[in-house]
């Protein structure tokens, strides 16, 4: 990745609360920002590059595995859904994101490290059509490092699968 300046989660958090539209009174994504989420994580602003492309991990959650032949890489996602890959739990919204004039292509991303691997935690399924359409070369996102993201249950697939797939 690319680093292009510092920021902090503040930043990433009133982005992801206005991406999707969540009240200032609720948390942004307890169901991901939970307990074994690092709340001290270094937050940047970054710019994937095309080294990045197979460090990129989906989130760890059992539903991309179908869509990513259970490597949870997003370039196997990505590749699947062109060739014709459905499933019940992302082509609609695929769809639906495909439909819109336009999108935010921005991702949230973490890592134990700036070398990855990497997890997105939020855009996957933006990613995917980014991917499989070849424009996420280039594209911002927000990059949180903290070396916990090991033990971060969301990202576990990346750390579990990335030697199996040839990735440092």
């Amino acid at each position: 990745m690319k680093v292009l300046n510092r920021t902090d989660e503040s930043a990433m958090l009133a982005y992801w609360r206005d991406y999707e539209r969540i009240p200032p009174e609720r948390p942004v994504r307890p169901d991901i920002l939970h307990a074994d989420f690092p709340q001290d994580a270094v937050w940047y602003r970054a710019q994937i590059e095309a080294r990045d492309i197979l460090r990129l991990f989906m989130i760890s959650v059992h539903d991309f595995g179908p869509i990513s032949c259970n490597t949870w890489l997003l370039a196997t996602a990505a590749q699947n859904y062109a060739q014709g890959f459905k499933d019940p739990d992302h082509t609609l919204r695929i769809q639906k994101l495909l439909a819109r004039e336009s999108f935010d292509p921005r991702l949230i991303v973490v890592a134990d490290s700036l070398d990855g691997p990497y997890t997105i935690i939020d855009g996957n399924h933006r990613a995917i059509i980014l991917a499989e359409r070849n424009q996420l070369i280039g594209q911002e996102c927000f990059l949180g490092i903290h070396p916990r993201i090991r033990q971060f249950n969301h990202a576990g697939m990346a750390y579990r699968n990335r030697r199996s797939l040839g990735a440092k």
